[in-house]
């Protein structure tokens, strides 16, 4: 027949704190029924399927200290393979307590992932590097010279213009063309950076 006992009873028989057997617990580590009894073969087996080959010495000196107060048999429990989820971090006061370690893979982890969205993002023309943004900017800023020859271009006509309605549309057709022509630079510019970039 399987040993049962309380809480307290399985920390004694495993040799460690009432507050451990608590914790595993909480995190879902043993099986212990509704009415807080633990079956002591249940909670052992449940144990060494989450245990870490790397703890087989503290294992084992935990059960021949066990042995030596007489609390259980001297063969220490057979350690399987690790499972193959990383093991949940440590829990200090209801908290998960991050070690250096995990939070270096941690920060590795979001700067490969921010990496690749920036990648993934310049590969669809969603982001442009800011040296040829300012690039563009250079090379549109000539075109952009046409507004400023319009005041001495259109006087002269806008005078002649027998009406005001007419002045409006010279000067519309005006701007208009100017508009085209800048357009029409930046779509040049445009296919000449996409040619360069493949």
């Amino acid at each position: 027949m399987n040993r049962t006992g309380t809480q307290a009873a399985y920390a004694a028989h495993r040799g460690v704190s009432k507050a451990y057997v608590s914790q595993m617990k909480r995190r879902g580590k043993l099986p212990i029924g509704a009415d807080g009894i633990v079956d002591f073969a249940a909670a052992d087996a449940a144990l060494a399927a989450q245990a870490d080959p790397d703890m087989a010495p503290v294992v084992a000196a935990h059960a021949a200290r066990r042995q030596r107060a007489g609390l259980a048999d001297s063969t220490p429990p057979e350690i399987p393979a690790p499972p193959a989820a990383e093991p949940d971090p440590p829990m200090q006061e209801g908290r998960y307590v991050t070690t250096p370690m995990s939070r270096a893979k941690t920060a590795d982890a979001v700067f490969s992932a921010k990496t690749k969205q920036l990648e993934y993002e310049r590969s669809v023309g969603k982001l442009v590097e800011s040296a040829e943004v300012a690039r563009a900017i250079a090379a549109i800023a000539p075109a952009l010279t046409q507004f400023d020859g319009l005041p001495e271009r259109l006087v002269a006509r806008l005078r002649a213009a027998p009406d005001e309605r007419a002045a409006r549309m010279l000067l519309a057709d005006e701007i208009a063309s100017c508009r085209q022509a800048v357009a029409d630079f930046c779509l040049a510019l445009i296919e000449r950076s996409g040619s360069t970039a493949q």
